[in-house]
């Protein structure tokens, strides 16, 4: 999905040219030292969360919400289900 990724292509764009990518042709690249830093940590939290709130988790992940060996099993959603030891 390209909603997920940390873009800073048209800020170095800018940086190195002086243009924006529509005034520039098609292919034009920028390896300058330090351009990969352009990408922050706290860029890449927030596509991860962004990424992480829009998946739907199973409803139980081991279990299928089944009592194991007279444990209760918690279920993601919180309930409760199989007997207590």
């Amino acid at each position: 999905d390209a909603n997920l990724v940390v873009n800073k292509y048209p800020e170095a764009i800018s940086a190195k040219y002086g243009k924006s990518i529509d005034q520039l042709p098609w292919g034009i690249r920028v390896r300058d030292s330090g351009t990969m830093e352009r990408i922050k940590p706290g860029d890449v939290n927030k596509k991860l969360d962004q990424a992480l709130s829009t998946t739907t988790p199973p409803k139980d992940l081991t279990t299928n919400g089944r009592d194991i060996g007279g444990h209760a099993v918690t279920q993601i959603d919180g309930t409760k289900q199989g007997h207590p030891p």
